[in-house]
């Protein structure tokens, strides 16, 4: 009898504990609950890979690091690396799960286009990247999550902004919102002398200048399309100087004496041995060179492969000790500039295509100013800013002149609002523009509203450390 019990007991034990560790397994297989609903840990954990990533390409550009692993000890905005990624992945998902909810709350549902796209997307993802999902702990169902959030938001914009929105913006808002925020533009850029001799530099900037001033004063007796005219003008001399500069030069070299080294008694299998000597020492910078490239790329890999506009990861089973993640997705595009072809090479296209119809649109440069000027930009820069200052400036259809350290340049500006097509066309991407902000301001407060409780153990679980290391893992196993 006593063997009996002692049998009942070991077995109910063993049943207490493997629910245990189920319960236990479990427990982390979401990462917050939102007005009562799981949150996959994948989810956060798509976040906290993409964070991760985009901060060390940031940290890699501005070189303050040589290697992805060096990011995890720097500090961002004064706290240290993996707490700055958790915190953002935490803000992510919490967005995530508003979104989500407020989708079901209006009524929303995703049209059957919209679908379709995810699916391709998700299948398309899956078959190039399924190792690495596998290796992160990802599952098809988290992929089509991810992918499902880009089109939600969007539907949930357009909801609040599109044409037949309940806020809709109108065509006189667009246009109020291009005048103030965007300047149009053609140009002639004369670029200064590179001479390092003072002296040299300064006569050949005198003649460069007064090539300038010659245009100046010829693009006062034009209008706006027909600065066009003068662009053609400079670029056709430009082209000219080139191409008498480079006979010039072939001239010279067919000149050159012949010198006689007296070789002829060399045997040609020397000559062939020291060509096969250079050869391989060629192949073998090249090889150092691409040794170098795929060290240095290392910290892009993950958002190359696992990142797309429409991809990201997905989830797993907690009984292969794996859960979600995510590749990044492609929210919504907030401050995008439309059509910047600024300045930086004046090109026309119509001498390339040689369609001269097309010169007034391929000259024309239409930038958005505000963004161009703002201090706070990662891309922010004086020189540019100042040009552009310039530019907004001066008046339209009066030709105008500036200086800057590289070059000189011949402006003439027009309203963008009398740019056949633009608002409209440009529509989508300038109401986002406009309403990026109120829409986050709308997001953060369906965010606080929401009742959410993030799962404290799946975070802990899921450290960006953890992340980083599945990661390395399966990099050193597939290179």
């Amino acid at each position: 009898m006593k063997s009996i019990m002692k049998r009942t007991a070991a077995a109910l034990c063993a049943a207490v504990l493997a629910v245990s560790m189920l319960a236990g397994c479990s427990q982390t297989d979401y990462s917050m609950t939102a007005g009562g609903e799981k949150i996959n840990a994948g989810v956060y954990i798509n976040y906290l890979l993409n964070e991760m990533t985009s901060q060390m390409y940031t940290l890699y550009s501005a070189q303050k690091i040589t290697d992805p692993k060096d990011a995890l000890t720097q500090e961002i905005d004064g706290k240290n690396f993996k707490t700055y990624v958790k915190e953002e992945a935490i803000k992510q998902t919490k967005e995530f799960a508003a979104v989500n909810a407020k989708f079901d709350e209006l009524g929303l549902k995703l049209s059957k286009d919209d679908k379709a796209a995810v699916k391709d997307a998700v299948n398309s993802s899956w078959d190039q990247s399924k190792d690495f999902y596998e290796s992160e702990g990802i599952s098809k169902e988290s992929l089509t999550q991810i992918n499902e959030f880009s089109y939600k938001r969007t539907a949930i914009f357009e909801y609040y902004y599109g044409e037949d929105g309940i806020e809709a913006v109108t065509e006189d808002d667009v246009k109020s919102y291009l005048s103030d925020n965007y300047i149009r533009y053609k140009q002639i850029s004369f670029s200064k002398s590179l001479s390092d001799d003072e002296d040299t530099a300064k006569t050949e900037n005198e003649e460069i200048k007064a090539t300038a001033d010659s245009y100046l004063e010829q693009a006062k007796a034009v209008d706006y399309e027909g600065f066009d005219a003068l662009i053609k003008q400079h670029d056709d001399e430009e082209a000219a100087k080139a191409a008498a500069e480079s006979e010039e030069e072939s001239d010279t070299d067919s000149e050159a004496p012949t010198i006689d080294l007296g070789l002829d008694d060399y045997e040609a299998d020397s000559t062939a041995d020291t060509t096969a000597e250079e050869t391989s020492e060629s192949l073998a910078e090249v090889e150092d060179t691409v040794s170098q490239a795929e060290a240095e790329t290392k910290a892009e890999e993950t958002t190359e492969t696992v990142a797309a506009e429409t991809e990201a990861p997905a989830e797993t089973t907690e009984a292969a000790e794996t859960t979600d993640t995510a590749a990044e997705t492609s929210e919504e595009t907030d401050s995008a500039e439309v059509e910047d072809l600024t300045d930086e090479s004046d090109v026309d296209l119509a001498d390339v295509t040689g369609d001269d119809t097309a010169a007034e649109t391929d000259n024309d440069n239409v930038v958005n100013y505000t963004t161009g000027t703002d201090t706070k930009s990662e891309t922010y820069d004086e020189g540019y800013a100042n040009r552009l200052k310039a530019i907004k400036a001066a008046t339209y259809g009066e030709a105008t002149f500036y200086e800057d350290d590289n070059a000189y340049y011949v402006i003439m500006t027009a309203d963008i609002n009398d740019k056949d097509g633009y608002a409209t066309e440009n529509r989508d991407t300038l109401v986002q523009e406009m309403k990026s902000d109120e829409f986050q301001g709308l997001i953060d407060g369906w965010v606080k509203a929401l009742d959410i409780k993030v799962n404290s153990k799946a975070v802990k679980r899921y450290s960006v450390q953890e992340v980083y290391d599945r990661q390395e893992e399966y990099y050193s196993k597939n290179s």
